[in-house]
């Protein structure tokens, strides 16, 4: 129900799509990263590929955080975490030697479950850096995704059925509390820096596909018959 509709809204975007105050969607979101994207885009990324090397990157969640680097020729991996069970992670590829990771890791020695954050300059990972602990946490149900931007890091996670923004403007983490109790499906930002999501909401046997960014919206782009 949910990838039907997104495909559904995401027909209508590309079409046209007029919303309150004579704006419309392609107006507003002409440089948001997955405007006009297919449905199969709106997963966490966990991906990169360097074409230089041909080399594809993925990362692999379990009782370690594997990141895998495979070419045509030849595959290896790099454990980054092996303290806990791997919940959900991000990977923000700018290059094979600037790449951004988050992921959620429920403890082995304390059972609680924590956001982490890890950079690779070319040369080595950073230690997992421990960005805050999440509340309420199961398995399977936490998300986090990460991307960087003029050298500052974004952070959207979940805890205790809420979304929250981290980043690090200011050289020290910020929180911002970005929705309660809805389901987001794409968080992106856009060459100026602005924070753009989708999400779904529900209203009894009804529900609605709404876009907002940070200041702005939320705007309806699709409502079921319910």
């Amino acid at each position: 129900m949910k990838r039907g509709l997104i495909l559904i809204a995401l027909i209508i975007i590309v079409i046209e799509v007029k919303v309150r105050g004579g704006f419309t969607i392609e107006r507003e979101c002409a440089d948001c990263p997955f405007y006009g994207s297919t449905a199969s885009n709106y997963e966490t990324p966990s991906s990169g590929y360097d074409q230089e090397t041909d080399t594809s990157y993925f990362l692999l969640n379990g009782d370690t955080l594997r990141l895998i680097k495979w070419n045509p020729t030849n595959w290896s991996y790099d454990i980054l975490f092996e303290n806990g069970m791997i919940d959900s992670s991000s990977m923000d590829f700018k290059s094979r030697n600037n790449i951004h990771i988050s992921f959620t890791a429920k403890l082995k020695s304390t059972q609680q479950t924590n956001l982490y954050y890890m950079h690779y300059d070319g040369t080595s990972w950073s230690e997992p850096e421990l960005i805050t602990e999440i509340e309420n946490s199961n398995l399977n149900t936490n998300l986090t995704i990460v991307k960087e931007f003029n050298n500052i890091v974004y952070i959207v996670y979940k805890s205790n059925n809420n979304y929250y923004l981290a980043s690090n403007e200011t050289g020290q983490w910020i929180f911002q509390l970005i929705i309660e109790n809805i389901d987001i499906l794409k968080f992106d930002i856009d060459s100026q820096g602005v924070i753009h999501y989708c999400y779904i909401e529900r209203d009894g046997q009804k529900e609605y596909l709404k876009y907002k960014r940070i200041n702005y919206g939320p705007v309806i782009l699709y409502q079921s018959d319910g």
